[in-house]
């Protein structure tokens, strides 16, 4: 019995059913469009394209499925709407002049050049995983990690239903940014006016900043003596400008005055001309000071363990000295001992000999008295 794949959720079901027993969706319900890639594609011999799940100006997202490690992906097609098409059933995109292709290469560079900062910053920033870049069809592609939130309520299936739903969507997110804002303004208020000490204590830490407007946030830690540095721009249309999404000293750090928190704040239009660019070496150096602190530290705490080390040797070889130098002693004396009695015994065996010889001579003396008796006889 045969299975299918459904291109909608990517759950296997059998070829017979109408439609997927999980989410409901037929095959090929979904109407064609020129700027979306057809379904079942397949990129890098490995990433099987599905259903759309969302798009904007930029980019187009779409489902997917890792023939490789066998799991669900999300696939995102680097797709200016401005200065690139695509024809209906093909995969490849063309630029619509030289001045646009240009404008094309210079949009897909950062776009390549964000997947990878994205990826290195994932473990800091909290984002979703990012497993894969490269380019393909004269575009780039970033595989990331498949999250519900991708997927959006409503599939466009006309370019006029598609630029309706962009029109509520940015009424949507100005809606919830503008309350996301009314209620920051409120707790900072409420927070400044409960706040009766201003001088620091053992009990004060770094606040949660993130989710704050940086100029909020800004008088949020001005208040505790620290200062706020912005670091680093993230490319996101969900949020207002210059909401803050890192930062380097994680809440509940205690408070030391002349701290410095550095940030990570959002960015809703990709204009590189006029946003700071920072690299990971800049936005880290307080926490490269931090570790110099740490390995004087350590240094010093290695130093008294190697004098201690050192007595605890010297002590040690002294023991073992005194010890040779008694063993020393006793082999001598022991030594002494058996000479001395070898002397008494030499001359035990020296007296011995003598008695022997003075015996055999008085011996021999008897034995020639005699014979002279017997001669004069």
């Amino acid at each position: 019995m045969a299975m299918l794949r459904c291109m909608n959720c990517m759950e296997e079901y059998n070829e017979k059913q109408n439609k997927c027993p999980h989410c409901g969706y037929m095959k090929m319900q979904q109407a064609k469009h020129e700027r979306f890639l057809p379904q079942e594609t397949t990129l890098q011999r490995r990433y099987i394209v599905g259903n759309l799940l969302q798009e904007n100006e930029q980019e187009i997202i779409y489902i997917g499925w890792d023939s490789v490690l066998e799991k669900k992906i999300a696939i995102k097609e680097y797709f200016p709407m401005n200065y690139a098409q695509r024809m209906v059933g093909q995969k490849e995109l063309t630029s619509l002049s030289e001045e646009e292709k240009a404008q094309f290469m210079c949009g897909l560079e950062r776009f390549i050049s964000e997947a990878k900062q994205l990826a290195r910053f994932r473990e800091d920033t909290g984002m979703i995983r990012i497993y894969d870049n490269f380019e393909e069809n004269g575009t780039a592609y970033t595989v990331v990690e498949y999250t519900e939130s991708l997927r959006v309520p409503l599939v466009a299936k006309q370019p006029d239903v598609i630029d309706k739903w962009q029109q509520k969507k940015k009424v949507y997110y100005i809606g919830w940014s503008i309350l996301a804002v009314a209620i920051m303004v409120v707790l900072v208020l409420l927070f400044f006016e409960t706040r009766t000490e201003k001088n620091l204590t053992a009990d004060e830490t770094i606040p949660d900043i993130i989710g704050m407007s940086y100029q909020q946030a800004e008088k949020v830690l001005e208040s505790f003596g620290v200062e706020l540095q912005r670091e680093k721009y993230c490319y996101s249309d969900a949020l207002e400008e210059d909401t803050i999404t890192c930062q380097s000293i994680s809440e509940g750090t205690k408070l030391e005055k002349g701290m410095v928190v550095k940030v990570v704040v959002t960015s809703v239009y990709e204009d590189s001309t006029t946003q700071e660019q920072v690299t990971e070496t800049d936005f880290f150096e307080n926490n490269e000071k931090d570790a110099q602190e740490s390995t004087e530290e350590i240094t010093t705490i290695e130093e008294e363990s190697s004098a201690e080390a050192n007595a605890t040797t010297q002590s040690t070889r002294r023991t073992t000295q005194q010890k040779v130098k008694k063993t020393t002693q006793e082999t001598t004396k022991e030594k002494k001992t058996q000479k001395k009695e070898k002397k008494t015994t030499e001359k035990k065996a020296a007296k011995k000999t003598e008695q022997k010889k003075t015996t055999e001579k008085t011996t021999t003396e008897k034995v020639t008295e005699e014979e002279v008796i017997v001669i004069e006889d």
